[in-house]
């Protein structure tokens, strides 16, 4: 265990092998892929996405799976908060909706960013509209976004960053340095319920680390509608990674605001 500290990056090197020796790829026929992911959505079931040939065109898509099986979770997008929330997300994430099929368009060069973006894009989308809450009135992110302008926190919202990998991984609030604090990167998780979703999420904080030295990487978790697994905060703990649980984020107003 103390080598894995004194050498963090092979902690990304592992995650990277762990997802390679995962994906299965089957071909179904001259013009789709079928790749089966190793994460899980909401059902947990294995996520599936494909890579399609149309028209001389390479395009990936989630087959109209992640927007249907929302819809079986009663989760409809019917209100203006989240259309909006969920267009700004397809926009920062080059994604579209074309007939209730998620796609993304890609190519040969470009395939390898293009998945790892599309999966992590559909990994966001089950967490953000998974609402656990019989009655709620907004999205979690949107929540976490309100509380920063209570309390007068200066973000900038749904920021790329491209680690050393050459990946590029989406974080949720970038809050500028400070007299006080380094910069602080946030990630916010709706539904922390499997390993896989702190191994990822551990993976783009580590990625980024060597090309952003001075930041704080910072995780806002859904506790009030989860149970949250001590050894999930344990893991973004020992690497560094600030957990916040949102039933105490007033105890973090001067890190968060200053």
């Amino acid at each position: 265990m103390e080598e894995l500290f004194k050498n963090p990056h092979r902690v990304k090197q592992e995650y990277l092998q762990w997802l390679n020796d995962n994906i299965s790829v089957i071909k179904s026929n001259d013009d789709v892929v079928e790749i089966q992911t190793p994460f899980l959505n909401h059902f947990n079931d294995w996520i599936y996405i494909y890579l399609v040939k149309k028209d001389n065109n390479l395009y990936l898509s989630d087959g109209g799976n992640t927007l249907n099986e929302l819809e079986l979770s009663g989760v409809k997008l019917n209100t203006d908060a989240k259309k909006r929330i969920m267009n700004n997300f397809l926009i920062v994430n080059g994604l579209s909706i074309n007939n209730d099929v998620i796609i993304k368009k890609t190519s040969v060069n470009t395939l390898a960013q293009d998945k790892h973006t599309f999966i992590q894009g559909i990994l966001s989308i089950n967490d953000m509209f998974i609402l656990n809450r019989t009655n709620i009135r907004s999205l979690f992110i949107e929540e976490v976004k309100k509380y920063f302008d209570e309390i007068g926190v200066r973000y900038s919202t749904e920021i790329g960053l491209i680690g050393r990998s050459g990946l590029q991984h989406i974080f949720n609030f970038i809050i500028p340095k400070s007299n006080q604090f380094l910069e602080r990167i946030i990630y916010t998780i709706n539904n922390l319920n499997n390993k896989e979703k702190v191994d990822s999420t551990l993976m783009k904080f580590i990625d980024i680390r060597d090309i952003r030295r001075d930041t704080i990487g910072v995780v806002i978790i859904n506790d009030i509608d989860n149970n949250i697994k001590n050894e999930y905060i344990e893991a973004f703990n020992n690497y560094e990674i600030k957990p916040i649980l949102f039933s105490k984020i007033s105890e973090y107003q001067a890190f968060l605001a200053n």
